[in-house]
């Protein structure tokens, strides 16, 4: 069973706000050079794209 509209919603907010929180008042080579926060932002931005497109 797919998930509501309302739960993919709900983890794109959830994403987007780790991303927003994770690179407030960085650079980008502040974040080029945090390997694990590079990670956990690309992870981030998987999960949204899915969320996105599990409804095409």
């Amino acid at each position: 069973m797919f998930p509501s509209n309302i739960e993919l919603l709900k983890h794109i907010l959830e994403e987007t706000s780790f991303v927003l929180d994770a690179t407030h008042e960085k650079i980008k080579e502040d974040v080029i050079n945090d390997p694990i926060l590079s990670r956990a932002l690309i992870r981030s931005l998987e999960i949204i794209l899915l969320c996105a497109f599990i409804r095409i």
